[in-house]
């Protein structure tokens, strides 16, 4: 999960695949959080939970 304007990254979406095509197929999804930056879960606590809850269905 990653912000969509998170200041660390040129490219946050390109950087966050990146990451996730590293992982072992199935263990990850990357999941863009439109208005956050680098702190998804502090800023947007309501998408991010939405996020990782289905992400988590899908197991």
């Amino acid at each position: 999960m990653q912000g969509i304007l998170d200041p660390g990254w040129a490219s946050p979406p390109a950087e966050g695949e990146a990451i996730a095509a590293d992982l072992p197929a199935g263990l990850g999804a990357l999941e863009m959080i439109e208005g956050a930056g680098h702190y998804p879960h502090v800023q947007l606590p309501r998408q991010t939970l939405a996020a990782v809850l289905n992400f988590l269905g899908r197991a």
